[in-house]
């Protein structure tokens, strides 16, 4: 076995540690507020990575919380704030110790505020003027608090931010590039307000009761640490990235080939967040689906499609079409790597499907015959690369590949009788 495909396999002691995050952290909030799955991922990725999540939004669509849960489960020092276009840089810094400032010497009063957070999340974050903007650059981008002849290192690990739309700003865009990763959030769909209704009612009944404690718990949640995630943390910096590089030079090149701003900073970023996704995964060396997080590096909500599209045929290209576990059982890939490839979407794709080969009749042209046989082939790889997500997710899976073997057959028979 050559160095790099042992490397790529997991680490059960670095598994150890990422299963303590899931089941302290991440999990237990995912659990709390339906829906929110691919944001507590994000969230769980930037974490690991020290980098900083864009969450974008209509108000009540439960941003705030999910934060708020999962900032205290972590533990560590955290500062949260919603940001008006009258907010002062007092609000956010601290106030100037006007004692030292007697004496000559300008200094902030940063206790309780973002200089001194670990963890920080930003509401309505593009109602910053320019006075908090010039500061909170610095802190975001190297982690510096900067003001007047003042500088001090800051230990923020990780800053969240969120805003109803994503702005097109241009006295904005430096504030919106030191978020590598934006995610988008929306209110649940229809058929699932039953389960918001039934996890907005244990919340309410907490909150009326002055419970802290989760439902059935002796006692309150278990705290991760902030000890614990910096040095899963530096873990990150330990995965050999060299396995997919030619892959990320290839994507970065499409996605600016497809009009799609990344800076150069954020090229660099997505290299970290790759590691990352790795080492949730147990592993210290990159493997192709390791690059999904480039579909959450859109600017403008209307390149998300287009992001999902080339990070999935990128995946793919570079893996082939055979999906890997470890010798424990435990997935390869990062559960999110593959999120674009939903059981209910093939399920739908299969029934156009079905309805166009009952409109051929018994003596189809065999160009139609053909073309119909490629989409079979198309939709069976993307069934292959689905992640089963639970009951139903297995469910739809077992109905496709029935389906699958009786549209091959109906086609081969029409085919046959063509021929």
């Amino acid at each position: 076995m050559d160095p790099d495909t042992h490397a790529s396999h997991v680490d059960q002691r670095l598994s150890e540690k990422v299963r303590e995050l899931r089941s302290t952290v991440l999990l237990p909030v995912a659990a709390r507020y339906p829906g929110k799955d691919e944001l507590v991922e994000l969230i769980g990725l930037a974490a690991v990575a020290g980098d900083h999540l864009l969450i974008v939004g209509p108000p009540g669509t439960a941003k705030s919380e999910v934060v708020a849960e999962i900032a205290r489960r972590i533990g560590g020092r955290y500062f949260e704030y919603l940001l008006t276009r009258f907010t002062e840089p007092s609000e956010i810094f601290g106030p100037v110790d006007l004692k030292r400032l007697r004496e000559g010497r300008f200094e902030t009063v940063t206790e309780g505020r973002l200089a001194e957070a670990e963890i920080a999340f930003l509401d309505e974050i593009f109602h910053a003027g320019s006075a908090i903007l010039n500061t909170l650059l610095g802190i975001l981008n190297d982690g510096w608090f900067r003001r007047g002849q003042e500088a001090r290192r800051t230990p923020l690990h990780f800053a969240l931010a969120a805003t109803n739309t994503a702005s097109d700003d241009p006295a904005l865009r430096a504030l919106q590039d030191r978020f590598t990763l934006r995610v988008a959030v929306d209110p649940l769909p229809d058929e699932r307000v039953d389960d918001l209704l039934e996890a907005g009612w244990i919340l309410e009944r907490e909150r009326l009761s002055g419970a802290e404690d989760e439902p059935g718990e002796p006692d309150a949640p278990k705290v991760y640490g902030m000890d614990s995630l910096r040095a899963l943390s530096r873990e990150v910096s330990r995965v050999d990235v060299r396995p997919s590089r030619e892959q990320l030079i290839d994507l970065v090149r499409r996605l600016r080939g497809a009009g799609i701003y990344v800076s150069d900073r954020r090229v660099v970023k997505l290299q970290r967040l790759a590691a990352a996704s790795a080492i949730l995964c147990g592993r210290r060396a990159l493997i192709p689906s390791d690059i999904w997080p480039a579909r959450y590096l859109w600017e403008h909500e209307d390149e998300r499609a287009a992001l999902m599209e080339i990070a999935t045929e990128s995946i793919e290209r570079f893996d082939g079409a055979t999906m890997r576990s470890d010798p424990h059982g435990a997935p390869a890939d990062h559960p999110f790597a593959f999120a674009g490839r939903d059981p209910a979407r093939i399920l739908a794709a299969l029934s156009r499907l079905e309805d166009e080969i009952d409109r051929l009749g018994k003596a189809p042209a065999l160009d139609a015959v053909d073309a119909l046989h490629n989409r079979l082939h198309d939709i069976d790889r993307e069934r292959r690369w689905c992640r089963v997500r639970g009951p139903a997710d297995a469910t739809a899976l077992a109905e496709i590949r029935s389906r699958l073997d009786e549209l091959v057959a109906a086609l081969a028979s029409i085919g046959g009788e063509r021929r």
